[in-house]
């Protein structure tokens, strides 16, 4: 079993993206929640897994909320995934990590 954890600008990130999603996408309000929720199950049990290698940025791995359409970059060390940062995929260019 691996330890989640989040750094505070990610935490914030979650937050501000949970809040959005809730006030916003009234025909499936928990979408973000239940996203969230499975890619922390993942990431608690099997953290490489899932996600991709982020080239420029060595040590950090990108996965997708497919439904919802946020990546969670994160990195791995010992029994501990750091989330670093949650962004939306619309966005052009990816979070400055």
């Amino acid at each position: 079993m691996f330890t989640v954890e989040f750094v505070p600008t990610a935490a914030r990130q979650v937050a501000d993206a949970r809040d959005w999603w809730f006030e916003h996408r009234d025909k499936a309000p928990f979408a973000f929640d239940d996203d969230l929720e499975e890619l922390l199950s993942i990431l608690e049990d099997s953290p490489r897994a899932i996600g991709v290698p982020v080239a420029q940025r060595p040590g950090v791995r990108r996965a997708v909320m497919r439904r919802v359409r946020y990546y969670v970059y994160f990195t791995i060390a010992g029994d501990t995934v750091t989330i670093i940062a949650l962004w939306h995929g619309s966005r052009g260019r990816p979070p400055a990590i």
